[in-house]
């Protein structure tokens, strides 16, 4: 049972590190800015103009 608890979490955390790289290379992608900067913005530009 415990090693069903910690692959599920690995993969948990592996599966949202992808998708924040993703979202990361497609919002600067969009921005026209670095990938390097844009951490500081958060996950979605958006939010913060509001």
């Amino acid at each position: 049972m415990t090693e069903f608890f910690i692959t599920a979490a690995v993969f948990l955390a592996f599966g949202l590190f992808i998708r924040n790289r993703i979202r990361k290379a497609k919002a600067s992608a969009a921005t026209g800015t670095p990938s390097g900067g844009g951490s500081s913005t958060g996950t979605k530009p958006r939010k913060q103009v509001r």
